[in-house]
């Protein structure tokens, strides 16, 4: 599993962010969110998680799909866990 989010996704006032009261409770931007979600995942599950769970910020990437999709964190993920079968 790979989770991707932009380095410059922080626009708490973003029109298509989530600003109901649980989503705020779990941070004021996606990027926050994302980071938080993560550390979560490491604490309830133990530092084993990374063996198949990675977080990437994308670096001078916002909120969009396609340019994280095509990020070379995702798609050295993606190739390289084909490549390890073979």
């Amino acid at each position: 599993i790979l989770y991707l989010v932009g380095s410059n996704d922080k626009d708490s006032e973003d029109s298509s962010l989530d600003k109901s009261t649980g989503a705020m409770l779990q941070g004021s931007n996606r990027l926050v969110r994302a980071r938080l979600y993560y550390n979560y995942l490491k604490h309830f599950f133990g530092n084993e998680i990374k063996k198949h769970q990675k977080f990437y910020i994308v670096k001078n990437m916002g909120h969009w799909g396609q340019g994280l999709m095509a990020s070379p964190a995702c798609l050295k993920f993606v190739f390289e866990q084909n490549m390890k079968g073979k």
